[in-house]
């Protein structure tokens, strides 16, 4: 983690769980004081931590603990259509509905939800604004390039 922090991460994402268990279930990736060790150092970077994670008792430690909660739900419906699933004809696949479903524990586990994505399972579109949106929204409005698919589409 300060390896990455050191080459210049923002944000810290780990995994609260995982499909490692004998018959393949999710179980705790960390215990209470291996999170507490990664939450501790990354707050000591000013890093927030995300988590990825899917038990109810995980989110019920995130809720408790203020840790966010980064879904990346575009992602796994990105990579079973990759799979070849056809969205909106073949019927919804289970990891799909189990994501969906792990989503809604969270929702109800009051976890703070984070907007994000993996990278590399979508093709990235590219947008060239003058400006810096970070500094004011304002310049998304003062588009330059647009790219898609590897294409200029808008100069």
């Amino acid at each position: 983690m300060r390896e990455q922090i050191g080459k210049g991460a923002d944000w810290i994402k780990v995994y609260g769980d995982y499909r490692w268990g004998p018959r393949g279930e999710a179980q705790p990736t960390y215990s209470i004081d291996e999170l507490r060790l990664i939450v501790d150092t990354a707050r000591s970077s000013g890093r927030p931590v995300v988590v990825h994670a899917s038990t109810p008792e995980i989110f019920r430690l995130m809720a408790a603990h203020g840790v966010a909660l980064c879904p990346t739900l575009a992602a796994g419906d990105a990579t079973t259509q990759y799979g070849g699933w056809k969205k909106g004809t073949d019927p919804e696949p289970a990891n799909i509905r189990r994501k969906r479903e792990s989503f809604q524990a969270a929702l109800a586990a009051g976890v703070t939800i984070a907007s994000g994505s993996d990278v590399g399972v979508f093709t990235p579109d590219l947008l060239v604004v003058q400006g810096d949106p970070s500094q004011s929204i304002a310049a998304l409005r003062q588009v330059t390039l647009v790219m898609k698919d590897g294409r200029i589409v808008r100069r």
